[in-house]
């Protein structure tokens, strides 16, 4: 189980104003990896925490600073400059929120001031 390319998909999503494919792809992996576990496979917490934070943030339930401390008190990923990636990654996410306006699952799918 891929945590990367979750997060690619994820970022996709919500970089083009799709959050509800953000969340299909968030609650399909949580189904995944929860069934996956229950058959005895690989169990996977961490990752399906972190899909679960990543939900609660598109759905405006956690801040962005709520984001940010959370990543850095959990390394989730190996990367080299662990650091650089939180701080890129809490830019794109509010970059994101701010302009979609999203709060899932009521948003308008315009960029913020669009007419």
């Amino acid at each position: 189980m891929n945590q990367i390319v979750d997060l690619e998909i994820i970022k996709s999503a919500l970089l083009y104003g799709e959050p509800s494919d953000a969340m299909n792809r968030i609650e399909s992996r949580i189904k995944a990896l929860q069934r996956n576990s229950e058959l005895g496979g690989k169990n996977y917490p961490a990752h399906i925490e972190f899909l679960k934070k990543i939900a609660d943030y598109i759905k405006g339930n956690l801040s962005t600073g709520e984001l940010v401390l959370y990543l850095r008190s959990s390394k989730l990923f190996e990367l080299e400059d662990y650091d650089s990636f939180v701080d890129a990654f809490a830019y794109f996410c509010e970059y994101s929120r701010d302009r979609y306006n999203l709060r899932y699952p009521s948003f308008d799918g315009k960029r913020c001031d669009d007419l």
